[in-house]
C-alpha cells in the first residue's frame, strides 16, 4: 500500500520502525528525517506540500484576533508541542 501523509500524522511510525518512508513530497530534505530524498530527486519536478491555518469572520474585533495570535504563538513555542510537531518550520 502506498499513501501520502502529513509529517505530523506519520512520524511517530516511521520512529517507531512500522512505516518505511519512501520520500518526502516538499521541494527540499526535512530537517527532521535528512537521509530520506525527496519525490522530486527521482520524479523530476514533483511537489506537494501541506498547508495550515485558521480563520475567523471578516468582522472579529482586533481585540480578539490579537489575543488569539498571542495564544496559539505562545503555544507554538512551547518545547512540548514543539516536540509533537517536528515539521514547523518546514
Amino acid at each position: 500500500m502506498h499513501e501520502f501523509g502529513s509529517m505530523p500524522s506519520m512520524i511517530q511510525y516511521v520512529r517507531a520502525g512500522t512505516l518505511r518512508p519512501l520520500g518526502v513530497t516538499t521541494p527540499a530534505r526535512s530537517d527532521v528525517l535528512p537521509d530520506l530524498p525527496t519525490v522530486g530527486e527521482f520524479v523530476a519536478g514533483y511537489e506537494a506540500s501541506d498547508f495550515y491555518g485558521l480563520a475567523a469572520p471578516k468582522d472579529t474585533p482586533s481585540e480578539i484576533v490579537a489575543r488569539l495570535n498571542q495564544e496559539i504563538n505562545a503555544w507554538l513555542n512551547d518545547p512540548a508541542i514543539k516536540a509533537r510537531l517536528p515539521t514547523l518550520e518546514e
